[in-house]
């Protein structure tokens, strides 16, 4: 009888060590994919599909070719650190986005409506709200929406030109001045900001 108990508790023993063993080979595999989907400098993505303020479906095309360049700000109500950066955006959003702005100016999140609208009212934004809420997304949509708050600029033929933590305004600023003086001159060599 103690014989057979060892047995089992022995079965039951490896049983836990495999199920441990498939579990971080799948966090692994996850992780790796999560890297390879990422949208990485140099990258280009033609558009990007979402819902807007109305909720009916829009498709932003990041490679107009009509503006310099389109920046996605990307954020979620209930994520803190957006809430902190939320007045400094209101502030940026109404240097960049007048009416005769080359640069298209975008909040993006996958929060769904109405709370992502109320969050952006709150903060008197005056912006493109797009949200991604319910919508089979790419790698690379899925990319772009999985850290809050964070920055992407892409030029005008709709290639990554730089990601950052949404705070980093001014290396978004920066950006944005070097594309409007020569849009080829930023290299696809430029560093991620504040990588996690």
């Amino acid at each position: 009888m103690n014989r057979l108990k060892d047995i089992v508790l022995s079965l039951l023993l490896l049983g836990i060590v495999v199920q441990g063993w498939v579990w971080l080979d799948r966090q692994s595999a996850e992780s790796d994919t999560a890297q390879n989907d990422a949208v990485r400098l140099g990258d280009s993505l033609p558009f990007l599909r979402g819902t807007d303020r109305g909720q009916a479906p829009v498709s932003v095309r990041l490679s107009s070719g009509q503006q310099m360049a389109t920046v996605l700000y990307v954020y979620h109500p209930d994520c803190g650190p957006c809430g902190t950066v939320a007045p400094a955006w209101a502030q940026h959003f109404s240097k960049l986005a007048a009416p005769d702005s080359p640069v298209r100016v975008i909040a993006l999140t996958r929060a769904g409506f109405p709370a992502a609208l109320e969050f952006a009212d709150d903060f008197d934004w005056h912006v493109e709200i797009v949200s991604v809420d319910g919508l089979t997304m790419s790698p690379a949509e899925r990319h772009l929406i999985s850290r809050t708050p964070w920055v992407f600029v892409f030029d005008s033929n709709g290639v990554l030109r730089l990601q950052t933590h949404g705070a980093d305004l001014d290396q978004v600023e920066n950006t944005l001045a070097l594309l409007s003086r020569a849009p080829n001159a930023l290299h696809h060599t430029q560093t991620e900001s504040r990588n996690p």
